[in-house]
């Protein structure tokens, strides 16, 4: 029992440096987003908003599962991570749509953007999401200390929860990289086109 909570008291130090970057970087983002008039930075803002909200709930759920079960609650508390997950897919379709509404409105009325902004914020964030990426994949796998009986090899025990938030950040990873393409290929046409 006593390596398991050593497991959820690691995961939750990593997830808590992860969740204070990610939550500080978000209103930076956003604000720098709304400052320029990027929906590139501001859909990846929004996706740092998921990634805040998908290591809030991981943080819960360790401190969930880390309660005994009651004679009333004798499954713990596995249906908060299913409600939690529903919640968190339903801000992600709404940010989605969003997204794809602003698209489309400056399709018809398209604005100047210059793109150094973008490029330089993306970097940041893409830094930041690289870091959170390394932190969680140190603990999101833990090696077991019980060995297996027929090779007696350490098994690796796989949090879920964990690991869930590392591929939203990895995916978050991802987005900033497209951001800062977005940026690169803005600011080049800019500078083709002289606005510069």
């Amino acid at each position: 029992m006593e390596s398991i909570l050593s497991i959820g008291n690691n995961s939750k130090k990593a997830l808590k440096l992860v969740l204070s970057l990610t939550s500080a970087f978000f209103v930076v983002q956003i604000l720098i987003g709304f400052k320029v008039g990027s929906l590139a930075l501001i859909s990846d803002a929004g996706h740092m908003l998921v990634d805040v909200a998908g290591l809030v709930m991981a943080l819960l759920a360790i401190s969930f599962s880390q309660r005994p079960a009651t004679p009333i609650r004798t499954y713990g508390f596995y249906r908060a991570e299913i409600l939690a997950s529903l919640l968190n897919s339903l801000f992600l379709t709404i940010l989605s749509i969003f997204i794809l509404v602003e698209a489309v409105q400056r399709l018809f009325h398209p604005s100047e953007i210059n793109g150094l902004p973008i490029i330089i914020v993306a970097a940041i964030g893409l830094g930041i999401n690289l870091l959170g990426v390394r932190l969680l994949s140190n603990v999101r796998v833990n090696d077991g200390s019980h060995g297996n009986v027929d090779n007696h090899k350490p098994q690796q025990i796989e949090n879920l929860n964990v690991h869930g938030a590392y591929l939203e950040v990895l995916a978050d990873t991802i987005g900033s990289a497209g951001v800062i393409a977005a940026g690169i290929i803005i600011y080049t046409t800019f500078l083709e086109l002289g606005y510069f």
